[in-house]
C-alpha cells in the first residue's frame, strides 16, 4: 500500500524528533551508529522515565537561538517528508535557558522557523509545561501562550512523568489560559490508566488527551470522551517502546474505534521512538487490518480536533478529501455530517454559509416575505414554515407581524438557534409542511452551496463517497439530509463540468 495520502500530526515533541541531518551539524563527525544510540531508544524501554531522559542529550543541541530554528525546521521538513499538511509541534520552553536565553527569545526563534518555513505543510506551536514544574514555572509558561497566542503558538501542554507528580502546581495555569479562550491539551493515560484521564478532564479541562490509550479501560469514560468531543493523540510506537501497551494484537485501539472515540495517529517523537507518520500507518494495516477509510478517518478526525480557524480547517479538508480520493475512497466510504460532533460542520445546515435565497423553482414564491439573506440553511429552512400557517395568516394582522418577525430574528440565527425557534412557530400545516419540506432543503441546499465556493469545493471533493448524517438520536432527517445533499453534489458536479466543456 502506498502510504503517501496527506495527514495530520497533532502530538509531536520538537526535542524528541531531531534528525540525524541536524544532529550531524551540531555535531560534526558523529558516526549514525553514535547517533543512534543516543537519539533513538531501545526497542523495549524500561519506562516513560527512560524514554523522557533519551530526550535531554537533544536539548543540549536546544540552547541557542539558530539551534531552536534550525530543530524546528527540522522537524517541519520532516513531515513535508511524510506527507502532511498539518501539524502542531510542541516543547517546553524553559528547558532552552542553559545558555542564557530568556523564555521569550526561546519561543521567538521557534516562531521564528515556523513563518521562515515556505512549504506546503501548515504548522502551529503548542508549549509545554512539565508534571516536576513549580506552580511559578507552570504559571510563566502559560504567560508564554498567551503572550505569543496571535503569532504561532495555539495551546498550552502538559508533559512528562504523570505518575509521579499530581496536577496541583498547574491547575491555576490551565484556568489563567482558559480564561484567554485558548485551549488545552495535556498527557494522560500513558503512565497511568483511565483515572489520570478523568482527573485531567475535571481539572485541567482540556479539549484534547495525549496519549489517553488507556482510557479504553474505563467504559464510562469512552462515553464520556465520546458525548465530549474529546480527541485523543494516540502515539503507538511510542506506547510500545515505554511498554505501556505492548505494540502487537493487545494494542486496544479498536476499542476506540468501537467506542467512536475521537483519535488520530501521531509518532509522539520521532527519533527517540524512530518511527514515521507513515511507518505508524503501515503497522496498523499488517497488524490491525486498517483500511484507507481507517486511516481517512483517523485524519479527519485529528483536523476536526485542531486547534485552528474554521477556515484554515475548510480548506485542509478540501486537501485531505482529495489526497484520500486519489489514494483509494469509494463509494463504501461513509463521510458522517453533522454539526453536533463537528463532524464536516462546513457541510451541514447548521454551517455559517451566508446565502441570497430567490426560491428558485418554488411556485408563487414571495422573495421579498420569505427570501432573502439568511447566515444558515436551517435559518432560511424554519424560516420557510410560515409559508404553510394557512390563509388566514396575510389577513389576520397580529399573526402576521408576529410571523414576519419571526423570519427576521431567523435571518441571522445560528444553526441551533434555528432549529430550536422553528420549534416555535404556531398553527404550521404540517401535512402541507411535510410534503414540501424535501425540496425545499434541497434548494437551500443548493443556493447556499453555489454562493459559497469554498464550502462547494468541499462538498465536490467529498467525490463518490457516501454522505451521512448519523446524530445523537437519528429521525427521518438522517436519512433524507445526505440523500438530498449528494443529489445537490451531483448537479453541482454536472453543472462545473458542463462549464469547463
Amino acid at each position: 500500500m502506498n502510504f503517501s495520502f496527506p495527514k495530520v500530526e497533532l502530538h509531536l515533541h520538537i526535542d524528541c524528533s531531531l534528525s540525524f541531518n541536524f544532529v550531524s551539524k551540531a555535531l560534526p563527525g558523529i558516526s549514525r551508529e553514535e547517533y543512534e544510540r543516543v537519539y533513538n531508544t531501545p526497542v523495549d524501554c524500561c519506562s516513560l522515565n527512560d524514554y523522557l531522559t533519551c530526550a535531554k542529550a537533544a536539548i543540549a543541541l536546544m540552547q541557542t537561538k539558530e539551534q531552536i530554528f534550525d530543530a524546528t525546521l527540522d522537524v517541519i521538513h520532516q513531515l513535508e517528508q511524510d506527507h502532511a499538511i498539518y501539524g502542531e509541534l510542541r516543547f517546553a520552553p524553559l528547558q532552552h535557558l542553559e545558555n542564557g536565553l530568556t523564555p521569550e527569545e526561546v519561543v521567538e526563534a521557534s516562531i521564528a522557523a515556523v513563518k521562515a518555513y515556505q512549504g506546503p505543510v501548515k504548522v502551529n506551536l503548542i508549549l509545554c509545561t512539565l508534571r516536576h514544574f513549580t506552580r511559578e514555572q507552570s504559571d510563566l509558561t502559560a504567560d508564554l501562550v498567551i503572550k505569543y497566542h496571535q503569532q504561532g503558538v495555539v495551546a498550552l501542554d502538559l508533559a512528562a512523568d504523570e505518575a509521579g507528580f499530581s496536577l496541583e502546581n498547574h491547575a491555576a495555569a490551565f484556568e489563567k489560559v482558559r480564561q484567554h479562550n485558548i485551549p488545552c491539551t495535556a498527557h494522560a493515560g500513558e503512565a497511568r490508566g483511565a483515572e489520570s484521564v478523568v482527573e485531567t478532564l475535571n481539572i485541567l479541562k482540556t479539549q484534547r488527551i495525549g496519549h489517553g490509550i488507556r482510557s479504553v479501560e474505563d467504559p464510562v469514560l469512552l462515553e464520556r470522551l465520546k458525548s465530549d468531543q474529546i480527541h485523543l493523540e494516540i502515539c503507538p510506537t511510542s506506547n510500545h517502546i515505554t511498554q505501556v501497551y505492548p505494540k502487537g494484537e493487545n494494542y486496544p485501539i479498536e476499542k476506540l474505534q468501537e467506542a467512536k472515540v475521537s483519535f488520530g495517529i501521531n509518532t509522539d517523537g520521532r527519533a527517540i521512538s524512530n518511527v514515521t507518520l507513515a511507518e505508524e500507518y503501515a503497522w496498523l494495516v499488517q497488524n490491525k487490518a486498517w483500511t484507507i477509510d481507517d486511516m481517512f478517518q483517523a485524519n479527519v478526525d485529528a483536523l476536526n480536533a485542531a486547534f485552528i480557524r474554521d477556515e484554515e480547517r475548510s480548506a485542509m479538508m478540501i486537501k485531505l478529501l482529495m489526497g484520500f480520493q486519489s489514494a483509494g475512497l469509494g463509494p463504501e466510504t461513509r463521510i458522517n455530517i453533522y454539526a453536533g460532533t463537528r463532524e464536516f460542520i462546513e457541510l451541514s445546515n447548521f454551517a455559517k454559509r451566508p446565502f441570497d435565497y430567490t426560491g428558485d423553482g418554488e411556485p408563487d414564491f414571495d422573495k421579498e416575505k420569505f427570501g432573502g439573506f439568511f447566515e444558515t440553511v436551517e435559518g432560511a429552512f424554519q424560516a420557510q414554515k410560515v409559508r404553510f400557517l394557512g390563509p388566514k395568516l396575510f389577513t389576520e394582522s397580529p399573526r402576521h407581524d408576529a410571523a414576519m418577525s419571526h423570519i427576521t430574528r431567523l435571518r441571522t440565527a445560528t444553526g441551533s438557534q434555528a432549529k430550536i425557534w422553528g420549534q416555535e412557530i404556531e398553527g404550521l400545516n404540517r401535512d402541507a409542511w411535510n410534503a414540501h419540506s424535501s425540496r425545499i432543503m434541497k434548494s437551500l441546499l443548493m443556493q447556499s452551496f453555489q454562493q459559497n465556493p469554498d464550502s462547494c469545493r468541499l462538498l465536490l471533493a467529498t467525490g463518490n463517497s457516501t454522505l451521512t448524517h448519523h446524530q445523537k438520536n437519528d429521525n427521518a432527517w438522517s436519512v433524507k439530509f445526505p440523500k438530498l445533499l449528494m443529489e445537490v453534489r451531483e448537479e453541482l458536479r454536472r453543472t462545473q463540468d458542463n462549464i469547463q466543456s
